[in-house]
């Protein structure tokens, strides 16, 4: 659950009054774990070296290498005190897992991700008042040029004008993972005025190609039947 980027512990235990959360957050549906049998599935993948651990206060940050070693009694607070809140309550630092050289090797075993399947994307803000811009990137820029061509022509929300393409020397796809070389490609949309008038619909953020995708969508499952068989 944390290929792409440290995940804090306390996000691992659903919500019972927010079902949807965990479906949303990591793509897929509940993993079924009590929060004992998730603290002590955790506890033994850390022992056995598969995972690291940060202290953030925030999602959606590149670890640094200031990496910690929870106790089993820190790993079972941090599941207590469940998702860290978002905007400005973010006022204390959180334990954070992902992955370890170790781990990722074993993640790759497991998922086969095809990289060359893989598309990052990233929106934010630009120069241009109320455009927003919309950054790719990928080791295989023939799925580029389809993003492209899909948001120009078939959904019609992106500006062809305002394209711009660049190989990347490396481009570090996780914080575990680089590639080299890699492709980028960056282009604006039409201002939302104009995609409302148009009927244009946003929605085709959602259909990201997804590393497990088709091939591997629980791939989790045999780690934990491996331990609790164990």
């Amino acid at each position: 659950m944390a290929v792409m980027r440290p995940i804090a512990i306390g996000s691992l235990l659903p919500d019972e009054n927010d079902p949807d959360y965990f479906a949303g957050m990591f793509n897929r549906e509940p993993h079924g774990l009590s929060a004992r049998e998730l603290e002590d599935l955790l506890i033994g993948m850390f022992r056995e070296g598969l995972l690291l651990a940060w202290r953030l206060r925030q999602h959606y940050v590149m670890p640094g290498p200031n990496t910690v070693m929870p106790s089993p009694e820190e790993i079972g607070d941090a599941l207590t005190l469940g998702a860290p809140p978002t905007g400005p309550h973010r006022t204390r630092a959180r334990l954070f897992y992902g992955l370890s050289p170790l781990g990722a090797e074993r993640w790759e075993a497991l998922a086969v991700p095809d990289w060359q399947d893989y598309v990052e994307s990233a929106e934010g803000d630009s120069s241009y008042g109320d455009r927003y811009s919309i950054e790719r990137t990928s080791i295989n820029p023939s799925h580029l040029a389809d993003f492209v061509q899909r948001d120009v022509e078939l959904y019609r929300i992106a500006d062809p004008a305002t394209v711009h393409r660049r190989r990347l020397r490396v481009w570090r796809a996780t914080y575990w993972k680089s590639f080299a070389p890699a492709y980028r490609v960056r282009y604006l949309l039409w201002p939302e005025a104009e995609l409302q008038a148009q009927g244009a619909s946003m929605t085709c953020y959602d259909d990201l190609w997804h590393l497990e995708g088709r091939r591997r969508p629980t791939w989790y499952a045999d780690y934990i039947s491996k331990q609790r068989m164990e």
